[in-house]
């Protein structure tokens, strides 16, 4: 039980700031809990539900305009059918790949999500500025984000703020829009058996995720604007770390 709260908390904590949440988790769940890559890919996807239950609790409010065709219904589902296929794809094509192919994939995905923190100052734009073809490009670049190690948070926020949106907006509309693709996937792969517990440890994982991914969804919202330097070099260094061991192999050829 105990390494499901660790997992849960940490899904919840991470899945809403530009850190990769299933990156960090498949590493507990392949380390520390002894699973293996896919059983860890998989784990780390079905905790997603949990934390799509806590954002809709955040953005209740922009979800309720999205049911009644407002601006933000745009938000919510374009980016969902034009990045839903690509991270389908990525997911299936994870199945059963080899430790040192996952170990690889985080820490390519660590240095990609440090460098795109530091991209796009924002602008003065809202979400209703947004045309259908931006969104669908911020959705393929979502769908890119299964590969773990990359962020989803951190992909679509860069994305809209090269787009000129402001901070606030930005990282608001990366919430919204990652509801729907992370509910999706958490119960697709629940459904798959992804989670290996029984109902009840299933339940509180979801429980716990859904509460710490509330809290890191109103955290990210309030802090928008204070996004720093420090976190991009700390991933890019993790991400370097991680692939070190790797760099005999590389350099044996040579």
């Amino acid at each position: 039980m105990e390494w499901i709260i660790i997992a849960a908390i940490l899904q919840g904590v991470l899945e809403w700031l530009p850190v990769s949440s299933s990156g960090q988790v498949s590493l507990y769940y392949m380390h520390l809990a002894g699973l293996s890559p896919a059983e860890a890919y998989r784990a780390s996807v079905a905790l997603h539900l949990g934390t799509a239950l806590g954002a809709i609790i955040v953005v209740r409010n922009e979800l309720l305009d999205a049911l009644h065709r407002g601006p933000w219904l745009r938000v919510a589902a374009i980016p969902m059918l034009a990045g839903g296929p690509v991270g389908l794809a990525i997911m299936t094509g994870l199945e059963g790949a080899p430790g040192d192919t996952v170990n690889l994939l985080i820490g390519l995905g660590l240095i990609a999500t440090g460098l795109l923190v530091r991209t796009g100052a924002g602008g003065g734009r809202g979400v209703e500025d947004l045309g259908a073809l931006e969104l669908a490009a911020i959705g393929v670049l979502q769908g890119l984000a299964a590969v773990p190690g990359l962020s989803r948070s951190a992909v679509t926020i860069a994305g809209l703020l090269a787009m000129g949106l402001r901070p606030g907006d930005a990282v608001r509309a990366s919430i919204v829009m990652g509801v729907p693709v992370t509910m999706a996937a958490g119960l697709y792969e629940a459904a798959r058996g992804g989670l290996g517990l029984g109902i009840h440890e299933a339940v509180i994982g979801v429980a716990i995720a859904g509460l710490a991914g509330a809290l890191s969804a109103g955290a990210m919202i309030g802090l928008a604007s204070r996004v720093g330097r420090r976190l991009s070099l700390f991933l890019v260094v993790l991400g370097i770390l991680i692939l070190a061991p790797y760099a005999p192999l590389v350099l044996d050829p040579l």
